[in-house]
């Protein structure tokens, strides 16, 4: 069952699959896999595991830009990119993939985008400043730049901005304005 795998030989066996069968999936079996990778509590892990999903990714992105407007597609490429930060270690980011993530910054799909944001700060937190971020007309992504940044310090710039999206008119970042403010109060509450 793909719920049992216990070692990184099933972990790999499992990416190498996707990477197979990934551009023939439908979205319900798309978002099985997704599910079980990201509930399955794997440990952090290195070496052929790491290989592996940097080759996914890598392929996920061109599989995706080679059709941008397509939602599965755009879809595949978030989730995979939100596994990130759960599959491997953080410290330095292997090549390609931190080109296709530094590049997916800028993607003009907001999940990606914020996906992308968070996986680099659990991977590399030092290597990223995303507060030119806060102020981008996406709620999503600006949210994400404001946990990342929140994260590590709850500055006076970030209390700013979420006081700005609670008050905003659209509902999409008073929501998220919302979301973030709960978040980091837990965040720093259990840090602290």
């Amino acid at each position: 069952k793909l719920e049992l795998f216990k070692s990184d030989g099933d972990l790999v066996d499992i990416l190498n699959y996707i990477r197979t069968e990934f551009s023939k999936m439908k979205r319900g079996d798309f978002l099985s896999f997704y599910k079980v990778l990201r509930d399955s509590h794997a440990q952090k892990v290195g070496g052929i595991v790491t290989g592996t999903f940097v080759k996914l990714i890598s392929e996920i992105d061109a599989w995706s830009m080679a059709k941008p407007d397509d939602e599965l597609r755009t879809l595949a490429l978030a989730s995979v990119t939100s596994l990130a930060g759960a599959i491997l270690k953080s410290g330095a980011i292997p090549e390609p993939m931190r080109e296709v993530m530094e590049k997916n910054l800028a993607h003009p799909d907001q999940r990606v985008r914020g996906n992308t944001i968070l996986a680099l700060d659990e991977l590399s937190p030092e290597s990223y400043s995303f507060k030119e971020m806060f102020s981008l007309p996406f709620n999503r992504a600006a949210a994400d730049a404001l946990i990342a940044e929140g994260r590590r310090d709850y500055t006076e710039e970030i209390h700013r901005f979420l006081k700005d999206f609670i008050k905003s008119d659209d509902p999409f970042f008073v929501a998220s304005g919302l979301y973030v403010l709960s978040y980091l109060y837990g965040f720093h509450r259990l840090r602290d």
